[in-house]
């Protein structure tokens, strides 16, 4: 079964950032799953990057266009989309994830409530 997920860029990004984080890949399925979803499906255009005397506030403003900008919607499998999910558990239990729009749009897609 085909699940389509649609988030927009920032949320993307917070998914690939965390698939390709140590920690909570427990399996190795989990390792080459993840390792796919971020190969074949997560690719992102290129990121902003801090100028030389930017101040964070002043990076955030100007990433936020990017943030906000849509993203193709995501056709993953069950494999992948479980995959995503363990991740994101990973993440939620062990409280690293910062309250934002971003989060909570990819949070809300992958079925979580409050």
């Amino acid at each position: 079964m085909s699940h389509s997920i649609t988030i927009n860029q920032g949320a993307v990004k917070y998914l690939a950032d965390m698939l390709n984080s140590t920690g909570w890949a427990k399996t190795t399925a989990d390792i080459i799953i993840g390792g796919g979803l971020l190969a074949t499906k997560l690719e992102l255009p290129d990121f902003p990057s801090p100028e030389a005397k930017e101040t964070v506030g002043e990076f955030n403003t100007r990433c936020l266009p990017y943030m906000k900008t849509g993203f193709p919607a995501l056709e993953l499998t069950d494999k992948e989309r479980d995959c995503a999910r363990r991740c994101l558990d990973y993440y939620v239990k062990e409280g690293r994830l910062a309250p934002s729009s971003f989060t909570r749009d990819l949070l809300l897609a992958f079925g979580y409530t409050d």
